[in-house]
């Protein structure tokens, strides 16, 4: 099947986006030719500037509140050879999207992954399973091979620009700061501000006299981070940096600790060292499947959940996870 145009439906969030690159890098690399897109519903401007390594892929958006971008998407994708569109770990992907897809696709070249919908069968070509306790980087390799492609990349990776600027506005030199981020923009998997502080002077009291310490969030962060920093001064606090910004800093760092979010993905992917902490509900986002490379400590306690997530504000199985084992795990990774 020659393939002329590519497209993947994601959620405007760094984790997804990066992981519809992946898929579209394997695409290209097969087909050199292919027009790559990625349709997401909103934050277009930060995906952009995200994927701003990767000229190649067009970054499109369609939202229902504004009509007209749907005519514009449709104009630019219509008559795609293979489109995948986005797993979803609760409930189902959007309807008005899986539609959509349709409509863009070529019969024969629609994936998409089961979820609760029960019309699937009667849209899709190929319909993947999907599974919370398979890597999401397998669950990308599943929709090529559903499309007759090859896995060319076994690892996920982030190509960072080359450009020290954000660097010298903090006063950082490379490998002599630690980035910390304790945001999250859920309270479903986030931290209270007290137990922030607590892990913020914990790592300023263990490191600090070694390193900076920087503090990044996004500008909706920017109280808290400001609130934390009145109790642990010595921190260096970057709010609401742009994409490429946010990307030199951390493949830059000695190393990163982050809760699971877009900060932790962009260490993963540009080989930053990294202690990630996750709720039980990420699992398949850290498997040694998901980034097999070393460098990476995944702390979490799945056994508070063994029924299933218990999903309340400040999670236990995020809270559980103690300052030993955060000092432990950084100790472990800037040792190695």
């Amino acid at each position: 099947m020659k393939i002329r145009k590519a497209l993947t439906f994601r959620a405007s969030s760094i984790g997804d986006c990066l992981m519809g690159k992946y898929l579209l890098e394997n695409i290209r690399a097969a087909y050199p030719e292919a027009q790559c897109s990625l349709l997401v519903a909103g934050k277009s401007n930060m995906v952009r500037d995200l994927l701003l390594a990767y000229p190649w892929i067009e970054v499109v958006e369609a939202n229902k509140k504004h009509p007209r971008t749907i005519f514009t998407a449709f104009r630019k994708l219509h008559s795609s050879d293979a489109t995948v569109t986005q797993y979803s770990g609760r409930g189902s992907f959007s309807t008005s999207s899986k539609i959509f897809a349709r409509i863009l696709t070529r019969f024969g070249g629609l994936a998409g992954f089961t979820d609760s919908w029960p019309f699937n069968h009667l849209l899709f070509d190929h319909l993947i399973p999907f599974s919370m306790r398979r890597a999401m980087r397998l669950h990308e390799c599943d929709a090529l091979q559903a499309l007759g492609m090859p896995v060319i990349f076994p690892e996920i990776t982030l190509i960072p620009r080359d450009d020290n600027t954000i660097l010298e506005q903090l006063n950082l030199v490379k490998n002599s700061y630690l980035v910390l981020n304790l945001f999250s923009g859920s309270r479903g998997r986030g931290l209270s501000l007290e137990h922030q502080r607590i892990i913020a002077h914990t790592i300023v009291d263990t490191f600090g006299t070694s390193m900076k310490i920087v503090l990044t969030g996004g500008p909706s962060d920017e109280p808290l981070m400001r609130s934390i920093k009145e109790a642990v001064p010595e921190l260096i606090i970057a709010p609401g940096l742009a994409m490429q910004e946010l990307i030199t800093l951390v493949e830059k760092s000695a190393a990163v600790v982050s809760l699971d979010t877009g900060v932790a993905h962009i260490a993963a992917q540009t080989g930053a060292p990294l202690v990630v902490m996750r709720t039980c509900w990420g699992y398949n986002w850290w498997t040694e499947d998901q980034y097999p490379r070393k460098g990476i400590v995944v702390l979490a306690h799945d056994e508070l959940c063994t029924s299933g997530h218990i999903a309340k504000d400040f999670p236990e199985c995020l809270a559980a996870i103690s300052l030993g084992e955060i000092v432990g795990a950084l100790k472990k990774i800037l040792v190695s």
